[in-house]
């Protein structure tokens, strides 16, 4: 096991080389090949070659909190490896989730530094047509760290334009709803809460299974004791 200072070190040595050229698919599964470069340990003059593939499945919506289960085949650390991830990038992680799924195909010893097998696979990945490689430059000791890194990277790049899609398309319409809903809901019983205070603890459970108790927790206490 990994402590959290030596997972938060490494983290900032993960480099993502080449990114692939088409962004996550809004509407459907994904599926990225990827190349991990990483060091031999006690072998300068080595690397270690890994070749997968991550699939993200079609985004649902996301919070940092359920991101340890959005992790599969990424190790025994995963979840000290999703609470560096969650600190790293905070709220960004915030509105759209995706099944990650891990699949290793190959491993293998370069004969070259990391750094020359970097260069070599960054000039075939230039002239290839393939548009969904990706090239990272990781650690051994956390090579998984380095895949997680890449791929939350990736959906935060691809963001943007699966929300715009979702949005044309009015698929948050429905949710939001939901939340107008539940906000009239709220604002009759507070009402009825102000005139009865019999019904101060029907609106504490109400916030408490919206999850809404902390936002309207002022306003709530200033009922019981006015």
């Amino acid at each position: 096991m990994f402590n959290m200072q030596q997972i938060r070190k490494i983290f900032q040595q993960i480099h993502i080389v080449r990114s692939p050229k088409h962004r996550l698919a809004t509407f459907g599964a994904s599926r990225i090949q990827y190349q991990l470069v990483t060091d031999v340990p006690g072998f300068a003059d080595r690397s270690r070659l890994r070749e997968g593939i991550v699939m993200a499945n079609k985004p649902a919506i996301i919070t940092p909190q359920s991101m340890a289960e959005q992790f599969t085949g990424f190790g025994d650390d995963v979840r000290e490896f999703v609470d560096t991830l969650v600190k790293q990038y905070g709220q960004g992680l915030r509105g759209l989730e995706y099944q990650f799924r891990n699949e290793m195909i190959s491993t293998r010893i370069e004969l070259t530094p990391p750094q020359s097998t970097i260069q070599i696979l960054s000039k075939r990945i230039d002239q290839s047509d393939d548009d969904r490689q990706a090239l990272i430059a990781g650690n051994d000791h956390m090579w998984e760290l380095s895949v997680m890194k890449f791929i939350v990277e990736e959906t935060m790049a691809s963001f943007s334009s699966n929300i715009n899609e979702l949005n044309e398309r009015g698929l948050f319409e429905g949710e939001e709803r939901h939340r107008r809903s539940k906000r009239r809901e709220i604002d009759h019983l507070f009402r009825l809460a102000k005139n009865d205070k019999a019904a101060i603890p029907a609106l504490g459970a109400k916030l408490k299974e919206y999850g809404l108790f902390e936002r309207y927790q002022d306003a709530f206490f200033r009922l019981v004791n006015p």
